[in-house]
């Protein structure tokens, strides 16, 4: 018995296949060998399903002689499949499929075409379904900037037409407590999952969703179509800030292992940092025809141009000469103390950020009659309760202290290869946005920030070995 998704109930659901397939065992008079599987697939992939390796190792063990089908697809909507795995497989062990509706015989000469055909009819179906919805999705994904799909977890579809995503209130703030929590980098994903009762994969997707940072996307990484990514309605008070966010994929890069073995001869100077104004990271693509190092933007982005390649010290080498040109004159000492001498900022930031934007949300629940004036208000005393609760201070580091830090790290920075840079390349910047060849933001990471290093690194500065590229600001 197959459906499509778990919990999928349509008229050729658990009950009917059953039904059918009980009423063929009785009408022939089967002995039933005690023996069912059941799974959650498509129709079209499920021959890869640990389910159906199951079944197909026992049929070949000789454990049952026929194997029912209530109906034609629910057995295959793959007409490849469909005749790899009766020819290749059950008939060579013996055992004959039977699709219980059309009461149709794999074994039978005089039913095969029919059998074929009904396949064929099944997978024809299937495709043609899968285009209507993904053009529905691709309709909505360009009139709407919705991803389409269900609601993932923190959201909500609207009651009326079109049934826009939308943030949901209620239930929002149970993720972007889990983003904080791992933006403090000491919380892996199991750990996390634990504490959220919350499978490991379902945080990974959460923590990896662009949709919480203000973005709708189409497609994904290893499909045929690249993913396209546009800025959601929410996008301009998104549930998760671009703060956290990157701090987030900082946390999430430092701790991916990647899929092969790691060279252990050569650091990355721009793992985890490297992002494109679209939000996508660049990532790492091997080496190109003179044997540099180089990354790439996969996917669809106006911005990026038509060139999706460079070598990695396209961005690393002007970064080096960054921090190279570092001077520690009176002129910056003063400027850093000073800098460091600054109130600190509220630890309480991201959470009242927080609240503001549920009551702009209230307000427009409110306003739109989707919540009565009772419980509109009881809301807004919740959050004003919370908006009163004392802050807890975030401490001020100690100039002097941070100044000697900055100097010991000059001093480190200048005596070092460039391999040992590149390394020290990551705790300096926690993200880094180009457009192409082009800089266009650069950010520090909380340690270099305790540094004084956003005032003491110079804006303007030339590099040794420009290799045709312009000096950089």
């Amino acid at each position: 018995m197959r459906e499509s998704t778990d919990g999928q109930y349509d008229r050729y659901g658990p009950d009917s296949q059953r039904d059918q397939m009980d009423r063929f065992e009785q009408r022939y008079g089967l002995v039933s060998a005690g023996l069912e599987w059941t799974v959650a697939a498509s129709g079209r992939s499920v021959w890869r399903h640990a389910r159906m390796r199951e079944m197909i190792a026992a049929a070949k063990s000789g454990a049952f002689d026929v194997l029912l089908t209530g109906y034609a697809d629910r057995w295959q909507r793959n007409l490849r499949r469909f005749l790899e795995l009766i020819e290749d497989d059950l008939h060579p062990s013996g055992v004959a499929l039977v699709m219980c509706e059309r009461r149709l015989l794999s074994s039978d000469p005089n039913d095969w075409d029919e059998m074929v055909r009904e396949a064929h009819a099944a997978e024809i179906y299937s495709r043609r379904l899968g285009e209507r919805i993904a053009d529905g999705y691709a309709a909505k994904f360009s009139r709407y900037a919705d991803p389409g799909g269900s609601a993932p977890m923190g959201f909500r579809r609207q009651a009326d037409e079109p049934y826009l995503l939308e943030v949901d209130p209620e239930r929002i703030g149970f993720v972007v407590e889990l983003f904080e929590q791992y933006a403090r980098g000491d919380v892996s994903f199991a750990r996390l999952a634990s504490s959220a009762d919350l499978a490991e994969a379902r945080v990974r997707e959460i923590l990896a969703n662009p949709v919480y940072n203000g973005w709708a996307v189409r497609g994904s990484r290893g499909r045929r179509r690249p993913e396209e990514r546009v800025p959601a309605r929410w996008r301009d008070a998104p549930p998760v800030g671009d703060d956290l966010w990157e701090r987030v994929c900082s946390v999430r890069h430092q701790h991916e292992h990647g899929g092969g073995p790691r060279r252990r001869d050569r650091i990355d100077p721009l793992a985890g940092v490297l992002y494109c104004t679209c939000g996508r990271y660049i990532k790492a693509n091997g080496l190109d025809g003179s044997h540099r190092h180089q990354r790439i933007h996969l996917g669809l982005c106006d911005e990026w141009g038509r060139q999706r390649t460079y070598p990695t010290m396209t961005w690393a080498r002007p970064l080096f000469a960054q921090l190279s040109a570092l001077e520690l004159s009176n002129a910056t000492i003063e400027r850093v103390v000073r800098y460091l001498s600054q109130p600190a900022p509220r630890g309480d930031d991201l959470r009242r950020k927080r609240l503001d934007r549920q009551r702009r949300e209230l307000a427009l629940d409110h306003a739109a009659g989707r919540i009565g004036d009772a419980e509109y208000l009881a809301a807004v005393g919740r959050t004003r309760e919370q908006d009163e609760a004392v802050p807890v201070p975030v401490a001020t580091p100690d100039p002097t202290h941070a100044v000697q830090r900055l100097r010991d790290f000059a001093g480190l920075w200048k005596s070092r290869s460039e391999a040992e840079r590149a390394a020290l390349l990551g705790a300096v910047y926690a993200r880094v946005e180009v457009r192409g060849n082009r800089f266009i933001a650069a950010h520090l990471t909380a340690d270099a920030k305790e540094l004084g290093l956003t005032v003491a690194l110079p804006e303007t500065f030339a590099m040794a070995r420009p290799a045709g590229i312009e000096p950089a600001t």
